[in-house]
């Protein structure tokens, strides 16, 4: 990576290292530190992503970046929308003060205001924030394991590595284009998200993200969609991309 940092010249780093979303995935604490020394040996600014950090399963919170590097080289940035509500589209931004300043003044410029109703929800939920976050864990662990239940049961072939943490399972399909087949699930009452639009190259051709932020029920009849969806589908013959951003 340092080589990397030498031949691009990069100024700015945006990372979503606990809890990644697709994969789940979430950082050593070696590999963070060798990303703050980056950042600061090379001059980089750090956008250090913790939305999903707060939904990690099974290990403590690791220490946020602006903990181990120059705090005036990282942004930090966290939302309610996964802990409380997904509609709740209010989140938040640590850095430098003067940044933060330019921010504020270029944010009023762009859109005058957040709904002020929806600020003042998320004040008070803010000073529930330590009661929300174990629950919102024990809601996602628990439909997590519905999905790879029903998974297993439904779709054996398909294979994923257990998430940290986070809505998102990153799964491999045996064979067949993932665009194509995503195409095919919509056409069966199901949207999943293909690999290729979380890739800067195009790859991860044979990738499906599934999330999982609905009802245990709803996901069981989601996977039974799929299945179907599954049985249809001929990887040999995959149709052709409408090029549309398939959302969950």
């Amino acid at each position: 990576m340092r080589l990397w940092a030498q031949r691009s010249r990069a100024q700015l780093l945006f990372l979503n290292p606990i809890c990644h979303n697709p994969t789940g995935t979430t950082l050593s604490e070696s590999r963070r530190r060798e990303i703050a020394g980056l950042a600061t040996d090379f001059g980089l600014t750090v956008i250090d992503d913790v939305t999903n950090a707060y939904l990690m399963f099974d290990e403590p919170l690791p220490v946020p970046l602006a903990a181990a590097c120059e705090r005036e080289r990282v942004i930090t940035l966290g939302s309610l929308s996964k802990v409380a509500w997904g509609g709740l589209r209010i989140g938040w931004i640590q850095g430098p003060r003067s940044l933060i300043a330019q921010l504020a003044a270029r944010k009023v410029e762009m859109d005058l205001s957040t709904s002020p109703f929806n600020q003042a929800l998320a004040v008070r939920l803010l000073a529930r924030f330590d009661e929300l976050v174990p629950l919102a864990r024990r809601a996602a662990r628990v439909r997590l394991d519905t999905l790879e239940d029903a998974l297993r049961r439904q779709l054996p072939s398909w294979r994923w590595i257990r998430p940290t943490g986070g809505l998102c399972l990153w799964v491999r399909m045996p064979a067949g284009d993932a665009a194509a087949f995503s195409h095919l699930a919509a056409d069966h009452g199901v949207i999943v998200r293909p690999g290729p639009l979380f890739s800067a190259d195009g790859s991860c051709g044979d990738r499906l993200r599934l999330a999982y932020g609905h009802e245990p029920a709803l996901l069981e009849e989601a996977v039974t969609r799929l299945a179907e969806a599954w049985s249809a589908f001929r990887p040999a013959s995959p149709r052709s991309p409408r090029g549309v951003a398939i959302t969950v």
